[in-house]
Order: C-alpha cells, then structure tokens, then sequence
C-alpha cells in the first residue's frame, strides 16, 4: 500500500473508481474495530484481542490462517451482512499530516486512481462524496481514540489473556495463534471499584462483545471447509455502488484539504 496524500494541485483532474468487489481484502485475515461498530460486528464474527506495542487492539477475525480472509469469496463477494468500517472506505485511508493534523490520503497501489471515473474536486472543492468519506473516517479516527482508552482499562486490570484457538478447517483441527480475549472468571470477581472503571472507560460493552462474539468460531471453520470445497465459487459478483455503496455515510464537519 502506498498513500499519497490529495492535493487540489495534483488531484484537480484526475478521477477515482469505487472497488468492483472486495478482492483488495481478500489477504486480511484481521481487521481493526472501533467500540460503535462493535454490536453488528459480534453478530458476524469472532473478535479477538491483537497485541500492537504495548496496548491491544480489538480485531474481527475473519481467517484460520494468515493472509487469508475467508469473508472474500474468490469472487470477490463479500460473505457476511457487515463490512467492518476499516474497509468501508477503500480506497481512501485519513493519515497524520507533519504537525499533526488529519490529511485525506489514497492508496496509489489500488489501481483505482486514474483519468476516469468520478471527481475528486468540483468547482475547486471536494465533492459531496468526498466531504462524506473525509466525514466517516474522521468519525471512525474519533471512535479509535475511545477504543483505545476502552483497551487500556480492560488492560490494566488484567483481564486479557492469551486465547489459544483450535478451528476445524479443511485440513482438520487449524490452530490460531497470538489472539487475546477477556478472562470471563476474572472479569466476574472484579470489585465494584473496578468495574465502575471500566464502564467509565466504556469497557465493558467491548469485553461482553468480545466474549459473546466467540459463538462466531465455528462459522470459521464452515468457511474454510467451504473454500476447500469452492461451492462459494458460484456466488454473484457484487455490482458496484451496491455492496460497496457509499449511502451509510453522514453529512457534517469535514477536514480541510491540505495545500501545497
């Protein structure tokens, strides 16, 4: 992935495509979740815990291998009701600028970027769609700062521990290594100090997401053995604008371009 920052000097007249299907995640086996769309994703799929650094991060888990995702059909297709909003808004990615501020960035590899298809400026502004998209990812750059002080509460009592997984996949048992989850016992026998911590720190609707969404673990495994089979290979490609419509996003503040 490369990310270059738009610009009206470079980007004045060049276009943008939306993704015909959701190959370009087709080698995501986690994606990043934020707490507000925690309650749909734990009705989709298992969430684990990922370590980055010295803090964790809450991730759907949508494969028993790595660079695999068993929610992309070979079609393209995306498998499953939801689409986490990590990806929601692909090709456009909101980075940190030199002093710190939010610069709407693309990804350069996507082969989405080009002379064709719709505009990033009108009249020298972003366009509505554009102004949508800088809107969503700073919503979900705002819901990654609660998540991440979510996290550190659920850390520092230290209900998160390792979470050795054994999925049956198509080649029998698989095993997932390097995920986290909440220590239910622990979480239990917590005072009501402690707990009062943590919800506010709005941890809690992010440990019992987690915990409940483990129920997801066999829907791995179904997967894979669905692949090995490819009855999935039959599956309609998603026509583009209807999976990867852009109608979910809100109007409201939006961030400056960056001038250069």
């Amino acid at each position: 992935m490369q990310l270059i920052a738009i610009t009206r000097e470079v980007h004045s007249n060049q276009h943008w495509r939306r993704p015909p299907n959701h190959l370009f995640a087709a080698q995501q086996s986690l994606l990043p979740l934020v707490v507000s769309e925690l309650p749909v994703a734990t009705m989709n799929f298992p969430i684990a815990f990922v370590p980055q650094g010295d803090s964790f991060v809450p991730m759907a888990v949508l494969g028993v291998k790595s660079a695999e995702n068993l929610f992309v059909a070979p079609n393209g297709t995306w498998l499953a009701p939801y689409v986490p909003a990590a990806i929601r808004c692909y090709p456009f990615h909101l980075a940190s600028g030199e002093n710190g501020e939010k610069v709407l960035c693309i990804d350069a590899d996507s082969g989405l970027l080009g002379d064709s298809g719709e505009s990033f400026l009108q009249n020298g502004e972003p366009t509505q769609t554009l102004r949508d998209i800088i809107n969503h990812l700073t919503q979900a750059e705002q819901a990654r700062l609660a998540t991440v002080k979510a996290c550190a509460a659920l850390q520092a009592h230290n209900l998160i521990v390792p979470w050795p997984i054994a999925v049956q996949g198509e080649q029998g048992k698989q095993q997932i290594e390097g995920l986290f989850k909440i220590d239910e016992a622990a979480l239990n026998q917590l005072p009501g100090v402690a707990l009062a911590d943590l919800m506010l720190a709005g941890a809690m609707p992010l440990a019992y997401c987690q915990m409940l969404s483990t129920q997801h673990l066999r829907k791995l495994g179904e997967l894979a053995q669905l692949r090995a089979s490819r009855l999935n290979a039959q599956a309609p490609l998603p026509t583009v604008g209807k999976d990867l419509d852009l109608s979910f996003l809100t109007a409201g503040d939006t961030l400056s371009f960056k001038n250069y």
